[in-house]
């Protein structure tokens, strides 16, 4: 009992609900010491509750927090955890302006504790794999990208910018971390566009220019077909994945993981064992801002029209 993990659970909306919460109850080693929400009819039976985070942060019991709130409260719950010693793990995005960013940040670097961020799509058994065939492409000369959702009703948060809503910071930040990640190399400058079809900036296209010279071309959008798609062009050949797609046996997975993908466990039990080991956990917050950085720079380059340099 002395290695058990008591965890505490930050937000309980939908995706809480159906991916974080199942992964933390069925971890091993893991207790669900309590729950926050700022609404009481999103608190889950069977557990301690409050609506107000800081009383779940100020339980000494509490080694590490999970934080799935509305984007626009990420950078501030994230750095009170800090403050108060615990580990993090922080759904993306980092936060919602170079401002926060940096604070929170800051706060991570004086708490020295794990945090990581929730690029869950890293962990994903499909994309894992194009990672590797990447490295049997030679020099990347090109490569291609879609991340793109039906119309759904969504939370009214994610209707305005302000509130840290928009295509780029939902699925394009996903995006930039995987572009880093599976190319191994930074992002230097972007050019984006960005409109509202059915609401605010929920459509986008972004041309992102590696230190290689390599461009990737990128669609978003809230209101298209379920897809999330990837074609890399190397001097010694082509890979191809869809997220949507994949064998039966990756199908028959993902339909019972939950959340529908089997990255969020898998994540998850990143986290988990970093916490036990007190090792360093990837991908952690320096990487939550260089996404940051380059949606924040899209977003410049679709008010100018011009390609912004990082």
């Amino acid at each position: 009992m002395g290695n058990l993990i008591h965890i505490g659970l930050i937000g309980c909306g939908a995706i809480a609900r159906q991916a974080h919460l199942p992964v933390l109850r069925r971890a091993g080693g893991v207790r669900v010491a309590a729950v926050a929400d700022a609404a009481p009819q999103q608190l889950p039976p069977g557990v301690p509750g409050f609506t107000d985070y800081r009383q779940l942060l100020d339980l000494p019991d509490i080694m590490a927090v999970v934080i799935t709130a509305p984007t626009s409260l990420h950078a501030e719950i994230a750095e009170a955890a800090f403050a108060r010693g615990k580990h993090v793990y922080l759904e993306k995005p980092l936060a919602i302006s170079q401002s926060e960013a940096d604070r929170v940040v800051s706060a991570w670097r004086r708490a020295g504790t794990v945090g990581m961020i929730g690029f869950n799509y890293r962990f994903n058994p499909l994309l894992a794999e194009l990672r590797e065939q990447v490295k049997a492409l030679g020099q990347l000369a090109a490569a291609r990208s879609v991340f793109s959702l039906a119309a759904r009703a969504m939370p009214s948060w994610k209707d305005a910018r302000s509130t840290g809503g928009g295509v780029l910071l939902d699925l394009a930040s996903h995006h930039v971390d995987l572009a880093r990640f599976l190319f191994g190399e930074e992002i230097v400058a972007v050019r984006a566009t960005v409109r509202a079809v059915q609401r605010e900036a929920d459509t986008a296209t972004l041309e992102l220019r590696f230190a290689s010279g390599c461009r990737l071309q990128s669609f978003f959008s809230w209101c298209a077909v379920e897809e999330d798609r990837w074609e890399i062009y190397g001097t010694m050949g082509k890979a191809m994945v869809n997220r949507y797609g994949g064998g039966l046996g990756y199908r028959l997975r993902k339909r019972g993981a939950p959340g529908g993908d089997p990255s969020y466990r898998i994540a998850l039990e990143h986290f988990l064992q970093a916490v036990r080991r007190g090792a360093p956990a990837q991908p952690d917050f320096a990487d939550g801002l260089q996404s940051l950085r380059v949606i924040l720079a899209a977003e410049e380059s679709a008010k100018s029209g011009l390609e912004v340099l990082l």
